[in-house]
């Protein structure tokens, strides 16, 4: 590491900096401050994504998930009992009801 700060202090010495244009200060921030007023845009896309990668947004999309599914759900569950009679040993569509009744 010594050898290349050597070198490059050696190689400093022989060729001058180059002289820098009067405004190039001026210039810079300049072109700073058209970076910043121009304001990069996010596309809705990727506003949406940034904000679901976040932990919040993360646990929004969960619980609107679970609220669409739930809701869903309780609009093609049965009104009344939860249909447990397919367990019954009467049920109508058992295989062994099936073969049991005369016909």
């Amino acid at each position: 590491m010594k050898n290349l700060d050597d070198a490059l202090a050696r190689l400093a010495s022989q060729s001058p900096a180059p002289a820098l244009p009067e405004n190039f200060e001026s210039n810079v921030w300049r072109s700073i401050r058209q970076r910043r007023g121009s304001g990069a845009r996010e596309s809705l896309v990727d506003s949406l994504l940034n904000l679901l990668f976040r932990p919040a947004g993360f646990a929004s999309a969960v619980v609107v998930t679970l609220a669409v599914a739930v809701s869903i759900g309780s609009l093609d569950a049965p009104r009344g009992a939860l249909d447990l009679g397919v367990f019954s040993s009467r049920a109508p569509s058992l295989p062994s009801t099936l073969m049991n009744t005369p016909r």
